[in-house]
């Protein structure tokens, strides 16, 4: 944990010791970030910081400093970044640099922001994307050696391709949230969006259906997420949707959603 810093929400395995740990990843938003360590079995220590303004790069250099000047350096893994900035393509249409310029034509991206994509063999597609310059700049001074994967490429590595109605998996972050659409096993559309209210991915999911003529009452909602209150949101979804299941396990849905996320390639 950062002395100068306090966490939004925190958990940690009492009397672990550093030679415990094997592993730890970091995931980022636009302002926030969740830090966890790991073994082979289980979450040893995880913390969530947020912030009130965007990609202020003074945060997350106290973060990235922090991490890679930590006892556990040497055994960070990877780095998710979740932005609104990105395009999913499927395989057969990827045409590497060229399909990064079409990320250009439905987003504003900066003339020094790196565009960047990942695959995803699960659906046979990939994920181009953008972030902040300045972030970016940072992670490439303490963590050049990093693999940085989009949060895209979790979510969609783990949608319901069997399912034969309509599936909804929100994931929550901070003010940020990552909603993937399927019917009939078919992607009908995956979003990064900021949000406030249950209100605003009830809307999203509306104008998804009303696009692909579905009846977004008899879809299936899967809700996880890193933010406190994910149990409390889930009932609000009740309101408008008929199925609404909370992904969660004997330690609650933020470290559930950890270890998801961890086990994916």
């Amino acid at each position: 944990m950062l002395d100068n810093l306090t966490p939004y929400w925190s958990y940690s395995v009492e009397g672990f010791k550093a030679t415990d740990v094997t592993g730890e990843e970091l995931i980022i938003w636009k302002n926030g970030c969740c830090v966890y360590l790991y073994n082979d079995t289980d979450i040893l220590e995880a913390y969530v910081y947020t912030n009130t303004q965007n990609w202020d790069e003074a945060f997350f250099e106290k973060i990235f400093l922090h991490e890679a000047m930590g006892l556990h350096n040497q055994k960070i893994k990877k780095i998710w970044v979740a932005d609104e900035r990105a395009l999913i393509i499927p395989e057969k249409l990827f045409l590497g640099e060229e399909s990064r310029l079409w990320l250009k034509r439905l987003h504003h991206i900066g003339p020094d922001d790196d565009i960047f994509d990942n695959k995803i063999p699960e659906i046979n597609a990939h994920v181009v994307y953008a972030y902040d310059s300045k972030i970016a700049q940072l992670m490439k001074r303490y963590f050049n050696h990093l693999q940085v994967v989009s949060l895209s490429r979790f979510s969609l590595g783990n949608i319901a391709t069997d399912h034969g109605g309509s599936v909804a998996n929100l994931i929550l972050l901070q003010n940020e949230a990552l909603l993937s659409v399927t019917n009939s096993g078919k992607l009908l559309a995956h979003q990064t969006f900021e949000f406030e209210t249950v209100e605003n991915v009830v809307f999203k999911i509306a104008l998804i259906a009303e696009k692909n003529d579905f009846d977004p009452s008899l879809a299936q909602f899967n809700v996880s997420g890193i933010i406190e209150n994910v149990e409390e949101f889930a009932l609000d979804l009740k309101t408008y949707f008929d199925d609404v299941q909370i992904i969660t396990g004997d330690k609650g849905p933020i470290l559930q959603l950890i270890k998801q996320i961890i086990k994916c390639a």
